[in-house]
């Protein structure tokens, strides 16, 4: 269902593993299925998944947002995956869409966790899930899209035996 390249700048004993992000990102993707079949119907994909330092997350928070500071995780969707500026060879190789790239600033997460007296595990297992959905087109600018992110994360993550983040 998911191939993940996982980049690691930031390393720390609390990061989830390769299997914990695959649980996690099959789970909601069963839930999005549910939610609506003819939209989110089962694909495969390749999503990258980079842990860095307050520096590149602040600096890509910068660069991408105009927010001069480091954030929990950033989302990159590929919005089209047809109009990919990648070359034929590199597309037949991968085989299947690049749905985008999430990116995780490893000390404010954790300070996160421990600021919100929470267990690094189900931050973490938020978060993915938080940035999946954007990577789906999800957002929470406007009232109702918030509200109904909110209720599809809170249940991805009931399912998974977390406490509802919100």
């Amino acid at each position: 269902m998911f191939e993940l390249d996982i980049q690691v700048v930031e390393d720390d004993p609390e990061l989830p593993t390769e299997a914990q992000c695959l649980g996690w990102l099959a789970s909601a993707q069963a839930e999005l299925v549910a939610f609506d079949a003819d939209e989110f119907a089962d694909q495969d994909y390749i999503i990258t998944l980079r842990f860095v330092d307050a520096a590149e997350s602040q600096q890509l928070n910068e660069s991408y947002r105009g927010i001069n500071k480091p954030t929990n995780v950033l989302s990159f969707p590929v919005d089209d995956w047809d109009d990919a500026c990648l070359p034929p060879e590199l597309l037949a190789e991968l085989g299947r869409p690049h749905l985008g790239d999430l990116v995780f600033c490893v000390p404010v997460m954790l300070a996160e966790a421990q600021d919100m007296a929470i267990a690094t595990e189900a931050h973490w297992a938020h978060l993915l899930i938080h940035g999946y959905l954007h990577l789906h087109g999800f957002d929470h600018i406007k009232d109702d899209e918030a509200a109904l992110m909110e209720r599809l994360e809170s249940c991805i993550l009931r399912k998974l035996g977390f406490a509802d983040p919100y």
